[in-house]
C-alpha cells in the first residue's frame, strides 16, 4: 500500500493547529494499521512525477527478516 494517502504538504499549508492535526492523522493513517497489528513494516521510496512517494509492505508478526528479503527484492525490480 502507499505509505501515506497524501502528498508531502509545504509547511506553509499547516502552520495552523487544526491543518496540522488534519494532515498528521492522514500521513499516520496507513503506517497505524501495521502497528495496531503488531506488524513489521517497511516504506521503499517511490518517485512519481518527479514527486517523492513511498510503498510500504507489511509482514507478518515475527517476520521481519522475512520482510527485509522480500523489501530487497521488490527495490531491485523497481
Amino acid at each position: 500500500m502507499s505509505t501515506t494517502p497524501i502528498r508531502a504538504q509545504f509547511l506553509s499549508s499547516v502552520e495552523e493547529d487544526s491543518a496540522f492535526h488534519e494532515f498528521n492523522g492522514l500521513v499516520l493513517r496507513n503506517p497505524r494499521v501495521a502497528n495496531m497489528l503488531d506488524c513489521p513494516s517497511i516504506s521503499l521510496p517511490l518517485s512519481l512525477d518527479g514527486l517523492s512517494a513511498g510503498l510500504m509492505l507489511i509482514g507478518r508478526r515475527n517476520a521481519d527478516r522475512r520482510l527485509l528479503e522480500i523489501a530487497s527484492s521488490v527495490e531491485t525490480l523497481l
